[in-house]
């Protein structure tokens, strides 16, 4: 009976001693396929592109109506964004501005400025992290992040090749990339819905029709479903990488 005992200890030690070496050994498997989609891009590891900007056109499904709009986006890594918007809602053209600056989330309409809190803040703030997992280069050897190889998954026929990324106080995000181009062409993650009284819903993001711009590829549209209904449609346009942009643009609008 004690040679059981002490054998089922020691497997239990061996077993509980191999747990870091695994994890490291799943973090390098999910940092290989970010490598891959970075590549796939026609980008280098040694000269990460943190910034973005790009213009936008599409529809935003709501309530049985689609709306128009069109804009300009900036982001930089790792949290500001800003996106200058014009949408049609009922033939009337509103303009507005959303944008995120570190900590700071603000929205500006009809001359009216004002910052965000509670809870449209929270999900502002998760938005730019979504945005800086997409950038990719900034989950290589952060520690903020965990990353893991998540289960295959399926889109049409592609074959998807899935990393779990997680961060404190944030939700988690599965990233999808196509197991033969191993471009990013899925995210998966939860949200809240300011139209559900901030409920968390399920939220999909397709990135669709790559194309080279000036020898780097870009997906040019763009889908997002929440809870399985198409939510919003993007067609991008004029995308440029940048080592950085001037922190001014995402400061938020002063009040006229």
């Amino acid at each position: 009976m004690r040679k059981i005992y002490w054998f089922t200890i020691f497997s239990l030690f061996l077993a509980l001693s191999s747990l870091p070496l695994v994890r490291a050994a799943d973090q390098k498997a999910a940092e290989a396929l970010i490598q891959k989609a970075i590549a796939a891009r026609g980008l280098s590891v040694e000269k990460p592109m943190l910034a973005e900007t790009w213009n936008l056109t599409g529809k935003f499904h709501m309530g049985g109506q689609a709306f128009t709009f069109s804009g300009e986006g900036l982001f930089q890594s790792p949290n500001q964004y800003r996106l200058n918007m014009e949408m049609d809602i009922s033939g009337q053209k509103m303009k507005f501005i959303i944008g995120v600056n570190g900590e700071e989330a603000y929205q500006a309409a009809a001359d009216r400025v004002e910052t965000v809190e509670d809870k449209k803040r929270e999900y502002m703030l998760n938005q730019a992290h979504i945005m800086n997992v997409c950038a990719l280069f900034p989950l290589l050897n952060s520690k903020q992040v965990t990353l893991s190889i998540a289960k295959e998954d399926k889109l049409n026929e592609q074959t998807l090749h899935c990393v779990l990324v997680k961060r404190e106080k944030h939700p988690d995000i599965t990233l999808g990339f196509d197991a033969k181009t191993g471009h990013l062409v899925k995210l998966s993650t939860k949200v809240m819905d300011e139209f559900k009284d901030w409920a968390e819903v399920n939220e999909e993001i397709y990135f669709e029709n790559y194309r080279s711009v000036e020898g780097v590829q870009f997906p040019s549209r763009m889908r997002i479903l929440r809870d399985g209904e198409l939510m919003l449609e993007e067609e991008l346009s004029n995308q440029k990488l940048h080592k950085s942009l001037d922190a001014k643009k995402f400061a938020k609008p002063e009040e006229n």
